[in-house]
């Protein structure tokens, strides 16, 4: 077996290091723009509608992400049957340990959900939506959502 001399080994030191401190700066960049993007406004979505029984109806949903990992999601809701509905749910919020473009969210009243986001600007935030870590289950069932800054 050949050895390697050691200016081999040197040479290939000096030439990936920094590769690697600038792929582990991007990796920062990112996730600050994630952090700030994420905390910085109030991200909502609406929709409304006709039930296939002809009835009306109405929702919308607004979501602050807070910088100490604390959030608020309040969801309002009317139609023709039910009339007006309000709920305020209280969350816990951190990326995930495996891949910070993963969301994880535990909703009080509701469970967990993990967010992998898709698109997140100053003005649009869509993610795919699943109650299993994708890094663990990658093919769970998921629905896709968009939502919009109220900064707009």
């Amino acid at each position: 077996m050949k050895k390697i001399s050691r200016a081999a080994i040197y040479l290939i030191a000096i030439v990936t290091l920094p590769l690697f401190l600038t792929s582990c700066e991007d990796d920062d960049n990112i996730e600050n723009d994630i952090y700030y993007n994420l905390t910085s406004t109030t991200w909502y979505a609406e929709a409304g509608g006709f039930y296939p029984d002809g009835q009306e109806y109405y929702s919308s949903d607004y979501w602050d992400f807070y910088g100490d990992g604390e959030g608020v999601w309040e969801s309002y809701y009317e139609d023709d049957i039910y009339g007006y509905q309000q709920q305020t749910r209280y969350f816990q919020w951190d990326f995930s340990p495996y891949d910070p473009t993963v969301i994880h969210l535990y909703i009080q009243g509701v469970g967990h959900e993990y967010w992998a986001i898709d698109q997140l600007s100053p003005f649009k935030f869509s993610s795919y939506v699943t109650t299993y870590d994708p890094y663990h289950y990658p093919d769970a069932e998921y629905s896709y959502q968009t939502l919009y800054s109220l900064a707009n």
